[in-house]
């Protein structure tokens, strides 16, 4: 409209604030408003809603047309088009503009996830998965903000039965240009939530993707799983994703794919364990800086206790005691002119702590945890319980991922020995020269993993609880892998 907001130059624009009628920020206001109305009045569901259900479908519609034409541009040259283009100059306008946008698909998911969908969104569901992807694309790297609340209305559409008309744009999804952006903020706020939105969605449609699309999620989430950057519970989460995903694998026609991508899975966690491995030294020396502060402060509460207790025993008497305690000590601090002394070796201690900490030797880990910027905080906790949690956690899925490699078997040798032939699946058979390497170098990383659960370093009182833990490992680890 004439009174709108323009989005070309910023500098042709009238210093004063758009009418409210003709503002993107009305536009924003208009589903939050509407989802209030609704969720109080329950008949307005029937009566008002499938008048405002076109309006929002419209919203969401709409495109600017400079980036409309650059995407056509993109396309035309098989490339995406994941920013905003240079020729949009007034980019607050154009924020206000896809805030509007997501808050009106915010409200596509709000009636998805109340079931309105079926009566009132049935024409319209088609178009939905290409709009969101759309939104997507567009939106600015400055809106993280933006950006997460689309994630979390995308994630509850793809809880829904209409999940599936998503599959086709899962090739969008598994771009981290379109699913997070090209902004650091996003980039280092949204992976999590990002990761595990697609996670949730492939876990639910796995028996439909084809062998492509299983080979892409199976390379996604093995970098996943070996990006030290991320957090536990990714890492985690990844790993959960590659198991649930082998009795898919396992229905494969293909029984050559099949090994591939088991092979592929276990090679991932191989390297996440020689990872792991590599970090012991760090892991150990950081586990007992936090054992030593733990240590510390529960001597500082006890010293403080046992001071509280003496203290209400005879308040007077300690009183006085504490008194003269004082001028004693002023006393002997004096020198010959009457002058107190100062106390020369506080600066012998400042002088020992810092040699200490010039002594104190830095790996790549260190410098990595303590670089000027941190975008965010070090993890307060153990790093030696982390570093167990993992370990045992990848051990136990490999156990069942190691399980299914025999089921992809080559066809046993002719031979006249039925009993051979019975007992040719028994086991995983005919490995070529990479694959014994890689189960080679599993073998020896498992073995070399065993240290984060040595109890010798550990005190007396503690050598129990690290055995039990100790024994359960090895009863995971125990039984010999059909391999």
């Amino acid at each position: 409209r004439a009174m709108s907001p323009s989005l070309g130059n910023d500098d042709a624009q009238p210093k004063q604030l758009a009418k409210a009628m003709y503002s993107f920020k009305t536009i924003a206001e208009c589903p939050i408003t509407m989802v209030t109305l609704t969720s109080s009045y329950k008949q307005l569901v029937n009566t008002s809603l499938p008048d405002f259900i076109p309006y929002i479908i419209q919203i969401l519609q709409l495109e600017v047309p400079q980036q409309a034409e650059a995407r056509k541009f993109a396309e035309e040259n098989g490339q995406r088009l994941t920013s905003v283009t240079p020729a949009i100059k007034n980019r607050l306008a154009y924020g206000d503009f896809i805030l509007g946008q997501v808050k009106a698909a915010s409200f596509l998911a709000y009636i998805f996830i109340r079931g309105y969908s079926q009566a009132l969104l049935k024409k319209y569901t088609e178009i939905i998965p290409d709009l969101i992807m759309r939104l997507l694309q567009d939106c600015p790297s400055e809106l993280s903000a933006a950006r997460k609340e689309l994630l979390h209305a995308t994630r509850h559409i793809l809880t829904t039965p209409y999940r599936n008309l998503f599959i086709s744009k899962l090739d969008l999804l598994f771009d981290e240009r379109v699913l997070i952006g090209d902004g650091l903020t996003a980039h280092e706020t949204l992976r999590p939530l990002a990761y595990s939105i697609v996670a949730d969605f492939v876990h639910n449609v796995r028996n439909e993707l084809s062998t492509d699309k299983i080979l892409k999620t199976i390379t996604m989430y093995c970098n996943h799983l070996q990006d030290s950057s991320l957090a536990l519970t990714v890492q985690i989460m990844s790993a959960k994703l590659l198991l649930n995903l082998v009795e898919r694998i396992m229905r494969l026609n293909s029984k050559a794919e099949g090994r591939q991508l088991f092979m592929l899975i276990i090679d991932a966690f191989t390297k996440r364990f020689q990872a792991l491995n590599r970090q012991y030294p760090n892991i150990m020396k950081h586990h007992f800086d936090v054992e030593n502060k733990r240590l510390e402060k529960e001597k500082k509460q006890k010293e403080l206790m046992k001071s509280e207790n003496l203290g209400h025993d005879d308040d007077i008497s300690s009183y006085f005691f504490k008194d003269e305690t004082k001028k004693l000590e002023s006393v002997e601090n004096k020198d010959a002119d009457g002058d107190v002394e100062m106390d020369g070796d506080e600066s012998n201690e400042n002088k020992d702590s810092t040699v200490e900490e010039d002594s104190k030797e830095y790996d790549i880990f260190d410098i990595q945890r303590e670089v000027p910027i941190l975008i965010t905080a070090p993890s307060p906790t153990d790093p030696l319980k982390d570093a167990r949690y993992l370990f045992r956690t990848l051990l136990q899925f490999l156990k069942t991922i190691s399980y299914g490699l025999k089921n992809f078997n080559p066809q046993p040798p002719a031979t006249q020995d039925e009993l051979h032939n019975q007992k040719w699946n028994d086991f995983a058979r005919v490995f070529s020269n990479e694959e014994v390497t890689v189960l080679r170098q599993l073998f020896c990383e498992c073995i070399s993993g065993m240290k984060f659960f040595s109890s010798s370093q550990q005190k007396e009182q503690k050598a129990h609880q690290q055995t039990l833990e100790n024994k359960h490992i090895y009863e995971i680890s125990g039984p010999s892998l059909p391999v």
